[in-house]
Formats: structure tokens, C-alpha cells, sequence
């Protein structure tokens, strides 16, 4: 609840996208973080009908895009990379 109320993301959710797995949450500041493109509802009971209805379908590709945007911004070393542009 503090995380939803405060906008902060959990740690998990990369770890998760990152291992393959699709994002789910009800954390509207992680969902923007990745352009919208989670499973997201502030309605915790509509996020297991939403995952259920994504599973059933062609889910590849967006897992993957997830995936680069993980790759790409979110982890340590594109945090030194940014930091060492930025100096």
C-alpha cells in the first residue's frame, strides 16, 4: 500500500520483467515508467482477470520490449553509463 500511495516502484517488477515474465501491478508510477505497456489497474481483482486474458493470448513480443526497456534504462550498468554521460 505505501508503495501505491507513495509512486514508488517495486524492486520485484524489473527483477520479474526481467527474468521474462509479463509486469503486473497496481502501481500507477510503474506503469508509466514502461510507457504504459504493464498490466495495470488500480482494481487488484480486474489484474487477475487482465493477466488471465494476456496469457491466453500472443504474449512474446511485448515481453520482450519489456525486456530491452529493463536492459536498456534500469539497470547498473546503464545507471553508471547515464552517470558518466551526465559528468
Amino acid at each position: 500500500k505505501w508503495q501505491v500511495d507513495n509512486g514508488y516502484p517495486p524492486c520485484r517488477l524489473f527483477k520479474n520483467i526481467s527474468y521474462g515474465h509479463m509486469g503486473v501491478t497496481n502501481n500507477l508510477r510503474a506503469n508509466d515508467i514502461f510507457d504504459g505497456a504493464l498490466i495495470y489497474s488500480d482494481d487488484t481483482a480486474s489484474l487477475f482477470d487482465m493477466y488471465l486474458e494476456f496469457a491466453n493470448g500472443d504474449r512474446r513480443d511485448s515481453i520482450i520490449d519489456l525486456m530491452h526497456i529493463v536492459h536498456d534504462k534500469h539497470t547498473y550498468l546503464s545507471r553508471i553509463s547515464t552517470f558518466f554521460q551526465f559528468l
